[in-house]
């Protein structure tokens, strides 16, 4: 588990920063993209991972590997 900083290439080949946190759950390991460098802090992906950790230690933390549209669009009208 950590946050790492990883560059991403554009169609325009152009490299740009973001933070990510590494966790394992259920035995598999996920990435989780935080933000943009400079958008966001590296304080702030450490404190969304120390979430993500306390949620999985409490069993209420659930990773979706296929969402939908459908899904991802109730979700936020909720």
């Amino acid at each position: 588990m950590g946050v790492f900083k990883r560059w991403v290439k554009s169609k325009e080949s152009t490299k740009t920063a973001y933070w990510y946190v590494r966790y394992s759950i259920n035995g598999k390991d996920k990435w989780e993209s935080v933000g943009k460098v400079g958008d966001v802090t590296k304080l702030v992906a450490q404190r969304k991972l120390e979430r993500i950790k306390g949620k999985i230690r409490m069993g209420l933390y659930e990773y979706q590997d296929n969402i939908t549209l459908a899904e991802l669009e109730n979700d936020h009208i909720k």
